[in-house]
């Protein structure tokens, strides 16, 4: 199963759109790309030449990467025109890297407020949904 999505993902892949995706989060997270190699466990040499499309890398050095930034492999791979939903790419792109910089208090917080959120219509004028 690794050998068919080895082959899928170098079929699919830009690797230029991919370093760039690498760097937008690396950015939105305030991390250099020396920080970033060092919680991913690559050079920063490598990173570099990843967020510029001049290495293909590896799967698993993409994993790495991917749990460095705090997403999903998919979320640097996957072609945004080609999502079902706006709202994919208002989550990956917008929310997430805001999310994923905030502390574990700060995303407990976020839930909690989510959740009372969830609770008001807002077309009704913010009242209590029965």
């Amino acid at each position: 199963m690794y050998n068919i999505l080895k082959v899928v993902f170098c079929l699919t892949f830009d690797y230029k759109t991919v370093g760039g995706r690498i760097k937008h989060y690396r950015l939105s997270i305030n991390k250099t790309q020396e920080e970033l190699a060092e919680l991913a466990d690559i050079s920063a040499n490598h990173l570099s030449a990843l967020e510029n499309g001049r290495s293909a890398g590896s799967l698993d050095k993409y994993y790495s990467v991917a749990q460095a930034l705090g997403v999903t492999v998919d979320m640097l791979i996957d072609n945004s025109s080609n999502r079902a939903s706006g709202n994919d790419y208002f989550f990956s792109n917008q929310l997430l890297p805001l999310v994923s910089s905030l502390s574990v208090e700060q995303r407990k917080m976020l839930i909690d407020f989510i959740e009372l959120l969830k609770d008001y219509d807002v077309d009704k004028n913010n009242t209590k949904r029965g």
